[in-house]
């Protein structure tokens, strides 16, 4: 996996902070240090899905886990670059480039992608993340038999 974050955590915006976190100290910990307990995290879209399983909106530290599992159970990642991040008081905003593999179909995802954080008492208090929805719904929907 290529990984173009920065290795000093104390220059990090919150959202560099995260994803680093969410690596090297797993889902637990990273939420703890940086996610309000009541924080909505958001799966690209708010509905939830039978077909695409990160789909939905997320509240608190429980939900948001299921969420992280469900994205590790999806995707195998190959690249997840952060190419621009920005921070003040009440938001963070990155983007940046991903490569996954799809457990699932074993097809290739690729995607630019943008996520939005609102703040709260230091922390995240709610998280969108914005990628190519229909690379992503190609790449997790088997061919029908033909």
């Amino acid at each position: 996996m290529t990984d173009n974050t920065k290795s000093d955590s104390s220059q990090l915006t919150i959202i560099e902070q995260l994803f680093y976190t969410l690596k090297q100290d797993g889902i637990e910990a990273s939420l703890e240090k940086h996610v309000n307990p009541d924080a909505v995290f958001i799966g690209v879209r708010e509905e939830k899905s039978d077909h695409i399983p990160i789909y939905g909106s997320y509240a608190g530290h429980s939900q948001i886990t299921r969420f992280f599992d469900t994205l590790n159970s999806c995707f195998d990642t190959h690249v997840f670059e952060i190419n621009h991040s920005f921070q003040d008081d009440t938001i963070a905003i990155a983007t940046g480039y991903f490569h996954h593999k799809t457990r699932l179909t074993s097809r290739d995802f690729r995607s630019h992608w943008a996520c939005l954080c609102h703040l709260g008492n230091g922390k995240i208090s709610q998280y969108r993340f914005y990628e190519d929805t229909a690379a992503l719904e190609a790449s997790l929907t088997p061919f029908p038999n033909l």
